[in-house]
Formats: structure tokens, C-alpha cells, sequence
């Protein structure tokens, strides 16, 4: 039986010497997509037409190294198939890249806007998009209530926002809160992303209340707070959609600076072609409300 098992011992050493003897290591180049230009651009009447650009930051790149903003390029703005305006590089912003403006031009309701964008090195960019008309917000309220996290209680804002859809188009909202940094949306957990948009299916040409929980960033008593209703287009709905989709289904995209190819990416819509990112049109209405936090205050006033 020892002459047997000292018998395997030695063949099974010989198979890993042979084994790993005949290994070798490959340097695969695996191919690489061709670089793209990323532009953000959301045309507003109430402010002058701004676009920012960038290259694409390949995969497996470290991002502190990677130059990806543009000072040269020739972006120009056409309305309706016309001419309308050449946008000039201005600055750069860190994170989102090369800042291009065009001083005193103003985009219209219900007009077609289209960029071309021609940068050194890399395929024409074009992207079209219309501005949408606003939503009026019918109405704005509050009330204070009693959530908990993690079993503790929190005392927050319920605010409701009432608006009336308008039948005869496709509507698509998104909202936003300003307060100068003093509440934030309310979360129950650390995964919590607030659905901020929405679509008119469910409510095509009606009246409809939604509400939304607000909780003070630091020691307040009251604080004043704007909502602002976004009416966007349908590409930018989709891009909304698909950024929050990627954000809650790519747990591990990074390791430090290095993208983890650990599962499938999940794509972004993009209205570019030969790019990436999103050209659309966006406008609003606005109300404001004063929120209060202290027990100390018992004239309730919601509105504002």
C-alpha cells in the first residue's frame, strides 16, 4: 500500500511539472471600440445655448491620466435647417468636460435645434432635438410627518405638487428642489434613488398630485425651497431612464481609476450619432414653498 500511494505522489509530480512546463503567457490585444465624442447639451429658452463636450474615456484607462477635454472644435448650432450660431469654447469643468457657449442666442419653443460638432481626429458629431413648451403647476403644499430609518424616527417635509397634463401632446417631467443645500430627499436606506421623472401614460390630460419627502440638512427651523418641473423630450426621458438603470444594476463598475469588466454593461441611450451623451431640449415652471422643521412653530403657512 506505501509503494502504491509513493507511486501516485510521483506521477502526479510529473504531471505538474509537465504541465507547467508547457504553459505560456499571451499578450492578447484585445480590440478597443473607436474613440467617441461625448456631448451634454440642454437647451433651455431661459438661458443662453450651452454644450459640453469631451472624448471618451476608453475602458481600462486610468481616468487621471486620460486628457479628455476639448479646446478646438467646431460646433455650430442650426434652427429649423437654418444657420443660428457658432458655440465658442468658454471653460472647462472637471467633471463634465469643455464648456462651449454661445452669448445671447436663446432657443424657442416648439423650434427644431440641431448640432454639428467637427473636432481634429474624429468622426462629425450631429444630434437634433425640439424645446418643449411648460407644464403650469397647479398647486404646491406641505405637511410634516414621521418617517423612520433604519427604525429611527426622522421628521420630514410631505410636500405635494400638483400639475395638469396637457392632452393633446406626449408629456414627459422630471422635477428638481432648490434650497441653497438645506434638505434633501428623504431615504430609507442607503440605495434609495428618488424617482424624479415620469411619463404621461398614466395620466394622460388629467390633473395629478404627486408627493415628495424632504428631510433639513442641518439644524433649520424653516427654509424656503423652489420646485422646479421639467418638461423634456422623449430621448431625454430615455437617457434619464437608462443612467438610473446602469447606476442600481452595475454594482462594480470601478476599482480605484480602472473599469471592472465583472458583468454587462448596461448601455446608456444616447441621441448622438457618432457619439455619446444626450442633446435635448428642456423647459419649466417653477413654484417655491417655505418648509418648516421646528416644533416651536405652530402657524403652518405651506405656501409660499
Amino acid at each position: 500500500m506505501a509503494k502504491k500511494r509513493k507511486f501516485i505522489i510521483i506521477i502526479v509530480g510529473l504531471l505538474n511539472f509537465i504541465f507547467l512546463s508547457c504553459s505560456k503567457e499571451l499578450d492578447m490585444q484585445l480590440p478597443q471600440p473607436k474613440p467617441k465624442i461625448v456631448i451634454h447639451g440642454f437647451l433651455s429658452p431661459k438661458e443662453n445655448i450651452k454644450l459640453l463636450i469631451q472624448k471618451g474615456i476608453p475602458r481600462n484607462t486610468i481616468i487621471d491620466s486620460f486628457d479628455r477635454y476639448i479646446e478646438i472644435a467646431d460646433v455650430q448650432i442650426y434652427e429649423n435647417g437654418e444657420y443660428f450660431c457658432t458655440l465658442h469654447y468658454q471653460d472647462t469643468n472637471e467633471y463634465l468636460g469643455s464648456v462651449y457657449k454661445a452669448q445671447g442666442y436663446y432657443p424657442k419653443v416648439g423650434e427644431n435645434y440641431k448640432v454639428i460638432i467637427d473636432v481634429p481626429g474624429y468622426s462629425e458629431v450631429q444630434a437634433s432635438t425640439i424645446i418643449p413648451d411648460t407644464t403650469k403647476i397647479v398647486g404646491l403644499s406641505a405637511q410634516r410627518i414621521t418617517r423612520y430609518r433604519y427604525n429611527t424616527p426622522v421628521e420630514v417635509n410631505r410636500c405635494y405638487l400638483t400639475i395638469k397634463d396637457n392632452p393633446k401632446i406626449e408629456n414627459y417631467y422630471m422635477y428638481k428642489i432648490e434650497s441653497d443645500n438645506q434638505v434633501s430627499y428623504f431615504w430609507e436606506n442607503i440605495n434609495f434613488i428618488p424617482q424624479f421623472y415620469f411619463s404621461d401614460d398614466l395620466i394622460e390630460g388629467e390633473e395629478y398630485t404627486f408627493d415628495v419627502d424632504l428631510e433639513a440638512r442641518r439644524e433649520v427651523d424653516t427654509t424656503t425651497t423652489i420646485f422646479k418641473l421639467y418638461n423634456i423630450t422623449r430621448a431625454h426621458y430615455f437617457f434619464i431612464k437608462s443612467s438610473v438603470k446602469a447606476r442600481e444594476e452595475d454594482h462594480l463598475p470601478y476599482l480605484e481609476d480602472f473599469s471592472l469588466p465583472l458583468s454587462e454593461p448596461v448601455p446608456i441611450y444616447t441621441n448622438v450619432e457618432n457619439g455619446a451623451g444626450i442633446f435635448t431640449g428642456v423647459n419649466y415652471s417653477k413654484d417655491s414653498i417655505q418648509l418648516i422643521f421646528s416644533n416651536e412653530i405652530e402657524n403652518y403657512n405651506s405656501f409660499y
